[in-house]
């Protein structure tokens, strides 16, 4: 699968699209001129490429500028597409959470992926499913 077939036209970026955009959707800041009045992100990464100053840049999760290669950031999020999701859906929400509930939500994150990794080291036969799980123990803060 090329990068080319990644790329999702930024007027889909509006709340009443729930489209299938795969492990990520890239913008082509250069070709964007039509945009919705609000955008909504898809539950995947959404990087742009172009034009850094273009208005909707800001709004997306990044946007790849030289030196850092497109192809290997692209790479490693079809290798890692939960992760990346869930990466993404964290860092959208931090801004507006004060620094408890930040923690809180990085550590249902962490313990999210880790329980992932877990669940399939053991469907392939390599590890226990409670090998990784407890390695990383979440105590509730009674303060």
């Amino acid at each position: 699968m090329s990068w080319h077939d990644h790329i999702v036209d930024a007027r889909r970026l509006w709340p009443g699209d729930a489209g299938d955009f795969g492990p990520l959707a890239l913008i082509d800041l250069d070709g964007a001129v039509e945009l919705p009045e609000h955008i909504e992100l898809p539950p995947c990464p959404v990087i742009g490429f172009g034009d850094p100053a273009h208005p909707l840049a800001a709004a997306l999760d990044a946007v790849v500028e030289p030196p850092v290669s497109l192809t290997a950031l692209i790479n490693q999020i079809v290798a890692h597409p939960r992760a990346a999701a869930v990466a993404v859906d964290l860092l959208r929400i931090l801004p507006d959470l004060n620094d408890q509930s930040g923690l809180v939500a990085e550590s249902l994150a962490q313990r999210h992926l880790l329980a992932d990794h877990a669940r399939a080291h053991a469907q392939r036969g390599t590890r226990r499913l409670d090998d990784d799980i407890d390695q990383c123990p979440v105590d509730a803060d009674e303060g």
